[in-house]
């Protein structure tokens, strides 16, 4: 079997940020999250890496976070584009948001032919939690199979506004039996609180509350499903939601946990998940990165 491939997307455009917080530097030496990752993934095995980009940032990227990447890793380029897609469809024209993190993965399915991890560019993971993803897709022998590295909610707020999580029911052998995706969420008082899309009602999570902070991990096959997922969606979608509406990776893995099509095991970190929502968080984790870099990492 192929050597695992580490894919990151980081086409994301930052709304609730302001900016491309992918390329920000952070960290002591100027460093962005993304080069602790790189760094992370790397001491955990991956040797290839591709970077999902805009095409009027890819230069900048590449220079700034990609050539100090080619030497760790093999490196390449896929462009997420509104023009790239899976059917014949025309989006408005006025639309300027991506797809979904659903679409940016799979703009990169001519390139990926083996296992691999997906990330965010601008999330924290930690190294534990690459080397448990690394050795599960290293042993990965079925094509309905899939991972998660999941988090406690607690670890992964914001205390400067709602963010947006998966939030995750388990069985039995740490086995995901549903995953919800909530754009609003966030602490409160001893909790946290979420609502739904269009709602005014709060409702109360425990902070030990499971979380997808979409470090998955999938068989090459999967790259099949998002096609015919992203075709369903894209043709049964209305003028309005053609506008606006996106394709998360955790909803595709919901349809298939629901379905009994796929099973998808949570992987156990002790890694400390961080990373930058609002500008505000900008000085929290500048701290954690420097903690990092003085312990080696």
């Amino acid at each position: 079997m192929k050597e695992p491939i580490l894919v990151v997307m980081a086409a994301g455009m930052g709304s609730r940020y302001g900016g491309l917080k992918q390329m920000d530097e952070l960290g002591p030496n100027g460093e962005t999250i993304l080069d602790f990752s790189i760094r992370d993934a790397f001491d955990a095995g991956f040797r290839r890496v591709i970077f999902i980009v805009k095409e009027e940032f890819k230069a900048e990227f590449e220079r700034k976070i990609g050539f100090p990447a080619s030497e760790l890793m093999t490196v390449e380029y896929v462009i997420q584009s509104l023009n790239q897609l899976p059917v014949d469809v025309n989006l408005p024209l006025e639309r300027q948001k991506p797809l979904g993190t659903a679409h940016a993965v799979w703009c990169a399915k001519e390139s990926i032919d083996a296992p691999f991890a997906v990330i965010n560019a601008d999330d924290y993971y930690g190294v534990h939690a690459y080397q448990q993803m690394y050795a599960f897709l290293s042993n990965l022998k079925q094509h309905q199979h899939y991972a998660m590295v999941g988090y406690a909610l607690g670890q992964t707020l914001s205390p400067n506004g709602v963010v947006s999580r998966g939030l995750c029911t388990l069985g039995m052998n740490h086995e995901l039996l549903e995953i919800k995706e909530l754009t609003q969420i966030e602490a409160f008082e001893s909790s946290a609180r979420y609502r739904e899309e269009n709602s005014s009602n709060w409702q109360e999570v425990a902070l030990d509350r499971i979380v997808s902070m979409n470090l998955w991990g999938f068989p090459v096959e999967f790259l099949d499903l998002l096609e015919r997922e992203l075709i369903r969606m894209l043709q049964t979608m209305t003028k309005e939601a053609l506008l606006k509406e996106e394709c998360y990776l955790p909803s595709v893995v919901e349809r298939q946990i629901s379905t009994v099509a796929a099973t998808v095991t949570v992987l156990e970190t002790d890694a400390r998940w961080f990373g930058v929502t609002y500008k505000e968080d900008k000085a929290f984790v500048k701290e954690q990165l420097a903690q990092v870099n003085r312990k080696g990492r």
